[in-house]
C-alpha cells in the first residue's frame, strides 16, 4: 500500500526519475527552440497531470510557431503550454497512486489542522522532487542556474506556482518577471471574483445546508449531525474549500456552548452567493 510517510524516500526518489526522464523527452524535442521553463503541472487535488516546457521562439509570432503561440501576456500562463509530455505512463500509475494515498487520508483530513498538516507535507513532497530531478538536470545537460526556470504548478492556483517559483530558482530577473505576471493573474481573478465561482455540486449543498437550517429544531443536535455525515461523503474534498470549512465548523460544534448560532450559518451561506457571478 502505497504510504508517502513511511517510504518517503522510495518515493521521492521515483519521482525524480519520472521528472528527469520527462524533462529530457521534452528537452530532446524542444531545446532547440531555447527553452526558458520547465514545469509538473498537479490538478486541483495535487495530483500529478502531466510536465511541460515554454520556449522564447513561443513568443516571436503566429506565423512561425502556429502550435504554441504565446502572446506577451501568457509567457506565464502555465495552463496554455502545449508542449507537454507523451511518454506519461509512469506519471500516470505515480498520480494513481497519489490519488490512492488521498483516499486512504480522507477522515484524517477532514479535520482542517490535519488537512493543512497533510498538505503542507505533500507540497513539500513536490518541491524536494523537481528540486533533486533539477539538480541531477542541471549537471547531466551543464545548465547554468537561469538558463530554465523550474516550476510547481497547480491548476489554478498561481499563488502556489509562485511559491515553487521561489524555493526552486535563483534569484533573477526571469525569476521577478515570473512572480510580477503570475500575480497580476491572481489580482485578475480577485477582481473579477473568479475564485468565487460555485460548482452545481456547491450550489447543492448549501441549498441542503438551508434546507436543514429551517427544519431542525436544535442547530447542535440536528445540523451538526447532518455535517458530520457530509464530511464522510465522498465527494466532501471536492466542494469549494470554504464551504468544507463550513461544514468542519458546524460539526463540531460544541453541544452546550455552540460557536455558531442559526442565523450566522445563514449569514455565511449568503457570503458564497454574494460572491457569485450573476
Amino acid at each position: 500500500m502505497f504510504d508517502l510517510k513511511k517510504d518517503h524516500a522510495e518515493y521521492l526518489s521515483t519521482l525524480e526519475k519520472i521528472i528527469v526522464n520527462e524533462f529530457e523527452a521534452l528537452y530532446s524535442k524542444y531545446a532547440e527552440q531555447s527553452i526558458y521553463a520547465f514545469a509538473l503541472v498537479l490538478d486541483e487535488r495535487m495530483l500529478p497531470l502531466y510536465t511541460t516546457v515554454s520556449t522564447n521562439k513561443s513568443l516571436l509570432n503566429q506565423e512561425e510557431n502556429r502550435f504554441q503561440y504565446l502572446a506577451d501576456t501568457q509567457q506565464w500562463h502555465i495552463d496554455k503550454w502545449k508542449y507537454q509530455s507523451i511518454h506519461l505512463q509512469e506519471l500516470n500509475l505515480f498520480s494513481r497512486k497519489i490519488s490512492d494515498y488521498i483516499q486512504q487520508s480522507r477522515l484524517i483530513i477532514t479535520n482542517l489542522k490535519f488537512k493543512n498538516e497533510f498538505y503542507d507535507d505533500l507540497t513539500s513532497f513536490y518541491l524536494q522532487a523537481m528540486h533533486d530531478a533539477r539538480q541531477n538536470i542541471m549537471y547531466k545537460y551543464m545548465l547554468d542556474e537561469d538558463d530554465i526556470l523550474f516550476i510547481v504548478h497547480q491548476t489554478g492556483n498561481e499563488e502556489f506556482t509562485v511559491q515553487s517559483i521561489k524555493h526552486l530558482n535563483n534569484t533573477s530577473a526571469t525569476v521577478f518577471e515570473a512572480i510580477a505576471d503570475l500575480r497580476s493573474i491572481v489580482l485578475f481573478k480577485e477582481k473579477n471574483n473568479l475564485n468565487h465561482k460555485l460548482s452545481q455540486q456547491d450550489k447543492d449543498v448549501l441549498i441542503d445546508l438551508r434546507q436543514l437550517l429551517k427544519i431542525t429544531s436544535s442547530v447542535e443536535l440536528g445540523i451538526s449531525y447532518q455535517a458530520q455525515l457530509l464530511i464522510r461523503d465522498p465527494y466532501f474534498l471536492d466542494l469549494n474549500q470554504d464551504i468544507q470549512c463550513l461544514i468542519q465548523d458546524i460539526a463540531t460544534m460544541d453541544d452546550h456552548h455552540p460557536p455558531l448560532t442559526k442565523s450566522e450559518i445563514l449569514e455565511r451561506i449568503q457570503r458564497f452567493y454574494m460572491h457569485e457571478a450573476v
